[in-house]
């Protein structure tokens, strides 16, 4: 009867019998406008409607720069607020920025801007929910940095790999985002036993294959610390129970041949419900075009066929991910592999857009070759410098001209009277050795920087060897 309306609506307007009536809800101009004045004024935006425009916010192929101004809360459609739908969004992301700052610290990973934003901007694609859940994560922090990672390398591997699950051709579904994808029901519930704990994995990827209907890999990520941890054989089955376990209590939750086919075709009606959504989604980010139409069509056959449909069973229906900042190759590196098949593979933070020295990136274009990266950051602490293009140039005032020229008059005096009494105190230090026969790692240099404004008290840097000190940094007043 639905088909039969929209069929008649085209007809009525005259188009093309292949044609098909969209309703499509557009922002002015103006009201982006207000959206903007909005965001500025509050913290938080609540957004509910009936039509609400997600992909206004969650474009990155068609509006980069809105899509990097918001963080957004969203997912499928909610029963408990009837047809209509919700946005949180903020635009608010420095405390988010600034709590991956020290993430990234902890883990002695660069906590540069360019990698805190690479990390949102991931996080975002594969879950608005779980960007913003970084202010409330707790401990759970650190593994929203390895879905994070994983959304990335996964979305840069080409189909056939089969290291990682490829964005190009099949989607992630975060599980925490959908209570319905991780149903506690072990029962098919004609029974009165109680129903089994909720053990879920963190993600559900979904693709189709050459032949068969959808495919379904249930993905557990976790993160460690130390290198020595994430080889523990304890935590590998850890990662294998909760995949396992999720997938087969899901499998039959949905697809159990011995539920009633009334109560089967509305469990099957949550679970359409909840995968175009991220369909959609990621036909935004990589998803293909022609992968996207297929799997589109898959949703429907499923619909449509209810309980005659198939499945296609993957080769590796559950798949464990480790990630380790101590990992340094670049290639995930496979642990091993659990009596159940579950492959579990260590991972590293290759992908991040500034690392230090000792780790290996990916080279573009060639996923199995890597090379040895010396410095990608340049960085002062965990703070990265600014290049040229990322200062925007203003003309100073006269008296703003004149204030400098002083500064700069005084920071040279400085500077001359901090070299000269460099020079002195290790010419110094090296008369004293000389003379005294001692040797240099048993001495002290005290090396006067300059004075202290405030107390009017010298600045001094003591530099010893007797620590075996690994690097020695010196610098001069006006520095930074």
């Amino acid at each position: 009867m639905h088909r039969a309306v929209l069929k008649t609506v085209v007809r009525q307007a005259g188009r093309l019998a292949t044609d098909w009536p969209v309703v499509q809800t557009r922002l002015s101009p103006d009201q982006q406008d207000d959206l903007r004045t909005i965001h500025h004024r509050a913290d938080w935006v609540v957004t509910v409607d009936r039509n609400t425009g997600v992909e206004f916010f969650n474009s990155p192929g068609e509006e980069q720069a809105i899509y990097d101004a918001y963080v957004i809360d969203f997912v499928p459609e909610r029963s408990d607020i009837g047809s209509l739908q919700m946005i949180t969004s903020t635009t608010k992301t420095d405390e988010v920025r600034a709590l991956l700052d020290e993430m990234l610290a902890a883990m002695s990973l660069s906590s540069s801007r360019r990698n805190c934003e690479f990390l949102v901007n991931q996080l975002k694609a594969l879950s608005g929910r779980m960007a913003m859940r970084l202010t409330s994560a707790g401990n759970r922090s650190s593994e929203l940095i390895a879905l994070a990672l994983l959304q990335a390398s996964c979305a840069a591997t080409v189909a056939g790999d089969a290291k990682w699950l490829s964005l190009q051709t099949g989607f992630f579904v975060p599980v925490d985002d959908v209570p319905d994808l991780a149903p506690a029901e072990k029962n098919n519930g004609t029974s009165n036993e109680q129903p089994a704990p909720a053990v879920r994995s963190d993600l559900i990827y979904v693709s189709l294959p050459a032949r068969g209907g959808l495919s379904f890999v249930f993905v557990e990520v976790k993160y460690r610390r130390h290198l020595r941890v994430a080889r523990e054989p304890q935590l590998i089955e850890l990662i294998a129970g909760q995949a396992e376990s999720h997938r087969q209590q899901w499998l039959d939750y949905f697809f159990d041949s011995g539920v009633p086919e009334i109560v089967a075709a509305v469990r099957r009606s949550r679970l359409v419900r909840a995968l175009p959504f991220y369909l959609e989604k990621a036909r935004r980010h990589s998803l293909d075009g022609a992968a996207y139409q297929k799997l589109s069509d898959q949703l429907d056959r499923l619909i449509r066929d209810g309980a005659d449909y198939r499945l296609s069973e993957p080769e590796q229906p559950t798949r464990g991910y480790v990630f380790c900042p101590e990992m340094s190759r670049a290639d995930p590196e496979f642990i091993s592999q659990t009596s159940g098949g579950t492959r579990v593979m260590l991972f590293g933070p290759a992908r991040l857009p500034d690392l230090i020295a000792g780790f290996e990136m990916p080279v573009n274009g060639d996923d199995d070759s890597t090379r040895s990266v010396i410095h990608r950051a340049k960085s002062t602490g965990h703070s990265l410098i600014p290049s040229a293009e990322d200062v925007t140039p203003t003309a100073p005032s006269d008296d703003e001209l004149a204030g400098s020229r002083d500064a700069s008059d005084a920071t040279t005096d400085r500077v001359a009277v901090a070299e000269e009494t460099l020079e002195g105190n290790i010419e110094n230090v090296s008369h004293s050795q000389h003379e005294t026969g001692s040797s240099p790692t048993t001495q002290a240099a005290r090396i006067i920087l300059g004075t202290d404004a405030f107390g009017d008290t010298d600045v001094e840097l003591q530099v010893t060897s007797k620590a075996n000190p690994h690097l020695m940094v010196v610098g001069l007043p006006g520095m930074g």
